[in-house]
């Protein structure tokens, strides 16, 4: 995971507010194929998020804009988007729900 990030820094908001991004940190995952009439294999592997989900750069802003939304990651900058971090924050708990070490099943015939 050398590439990637691992730990998101909060992004001060020029509303004067932070915006807590732990929530997009890398975790890991387990995923746990079932084979009929054998054991079951565990894959444990590394889930890591862009900056794109929380970021989007529009036409419709000014440059002072987008220098006020500006996050900078270690790859690229690009403006924060309160509309992608409502998105993420929901599909993140939804899809992986609040534990992180939830495992994931799948059956194989």
């Amino acid at each position: 995971m050398k590439q990637e990030v691992e730990k998101w820094r909060p992004f001060g908001h020029p509303d004067g507010d932070i915006r807590d991004l732990s929530f997009l940190d890398a975790h890991q995952a387990v995923y746990v194929q079932h084979h009929e009439g054998k054991e079951p294999l565990e894959y444990r592997f590394w889930v890591t998020y862009s900056l794109h989900c929380f970021t989007k750069d529009y036409e419709h802003q000014t440059n002072e804009e987008k220098q006020s939304l500006m996050y900078h990651a270690p790859k690229e900058s690009r403006p924060f988007c309160q509309h992608r971090y409502n998105l993420a924050h929901t599909l993140k708990k939804n899809y992986f729900g609040a534990a992180r070490k939830q495992r994931y099943s799948c059956r194989v015939w």
